[in-house]
Order: structure tokens, then C-alpha cells, then sequence
């Protein structure tokens, strides 16, 4: 472990669980489509009648690439912020009192896809797909209802990345500086002292 930079093993930690988090979610998908499409005969096994016209919508390939970028996207974005504060403390305790802005910060997004469903090209819309924390939960939605253009999607998609890389950078001076170096539970002045170092 000394010999690996903060960095890289931050970024190994999270594209590791994130890995993991892809095949479960294609695990996911692939129980969902037999499930769907086997449905009058496993059903039948239970006595309940599976007639009826259940489907899934239609998705283009370009639909389905832009769901599955924003997914990792926000995987990664939220996964380094975890990461950050998963290195700032000690115990669970500690950590589940960090945790709560970043909660917010994915609560927010869901309780908004109202106002994106309703006004998919509208300014409100337009303004919480380009936030980098709020635009993984909505930016596909209003891709798929027709309301932002590849270019906003592609804006969007820059946006999200630099912040990624930023959150990275951090966790990872965060990690390097606190954890290995110091090992005490820092407060605001100090993560602000580390990311500047």
C-alpha cells in the first residue's frame, strides 16, 4: 500500500465497488426481461393469469447509452464523495453524521422529477440537468421525453466528468493528507487546509 499513490487507490476502491454495482444492476435487467417475457408461464405456475398488454417502452440504442452513461456517471460522482467521507472519519457514527448533505444532495433531484416530467424544455429543467448532482437522476428522463438536445446532454456530460475528476482529486488529498498521514478526525478548517496543500 505504500507504494500505490492516494489517488490511484482511491480510484481503484471506487471503480472496484463500482464494477460490482454494474453486474448487479445486469443481473437486474437481464431477471427483469425473462421475467417480462416468460410472464404467462411462470405466473401460470401460481394459478394467476399473466394475459395483458404489459411491455417496455420502445428505446433506441442512443437511448439506452444515454441511461447507462448517466448512470456511471453519477455512480462515480457520488461513490468519490462517499469516498471522501468514508476517509475523513473513523467510526459509522461519525460517518452517518456526514453522510446527511449528501443524502440531500440525491433527494433533491427525485423530488423534482415532477417539475422536469411537466416542463421537460423548460429553464427549471434545463438548470437542474446541468447541475452535476442533480442531473444523473434527471437528465435521462428529459432526454427521453424530448426536451434536451445531444449538445445539452454532451454539456451536461462534460460538466458531470470535470466534477467527477474534481471529487476524485479531493478524496483523494483528503485520503492521502488524513488518513495516512495524520490518522485523527479532522473538522471543516482542516479538510479546507488539506485541499489547498
Amino acid at each position: 500500500m505504500s507504494a500505490v499513490k492516494p489517488r490511484s487507490l482511491m480510484l481503484g476502491k471506487i471503480i472496484g465497488v463500482g464494477s460490482v454495482g454494474l453486474a448487479q444492476l445486469s443481473l437486474w435487467a437481464v431477471m427483469a426481461l425473462v421475467l417480462i417475457n416468460f410472464r404467462e408461464p411462470i405466473l401460470g405456475v401460481f394459478g394467476i393469469s399473466g394475459a395483458g398488454a404489459f411491455g417496455l417502452p420502445p428505446l433506441g440504442i442512443a437511448d439506452l447509452l444515454v441511461i447507462l452513461a448517466y448512470f456511471l456517471l453519477g455512480f462515480f460522482l457520488y461513490s468519490s464523495v462517499y469516498a471522501a467521507i468514508g476517509a475523513m472519519v473513523s467510526s459509522e457514527q461519525e460517518a452517518t453524521q456526514l453522510q446527511m448533505p449528501v443524502i440531500l444532495l440525491l433527494v433533491v433531484p427525485v423530488m423534482c422529477v415532477q417539475i422536469v416530467a411537466n416542463d421537460p424544455r423548460g429553464g427549471i429543467s434545463s438548470a437542474l440537468t446541468q447541475f452535476p448532482f442533480s442531473s444523473p437522476v434527471l437528465m435521462p428522463m428529459r432526454y427521453l421525453l424530448d426536451g434536451a438536445s445531444a449538445a445539452e446532454v454532451a454539456l451536461s456530460m462534460g460538466i458531470l466528468v470535470l466534477t467527477i475528476a474534481g471529487c476524485v482529486l479531493a478524496a483523494a488529498k483528503i485520503y492521502r493528507l488524513g488518513i495516512l498521514l495524520t490518522g485523527k478526525r479532522p473538522n471543516l478548517k482542516t479538510i479546507w487546509r488539506w485541499l489547498r496543500y
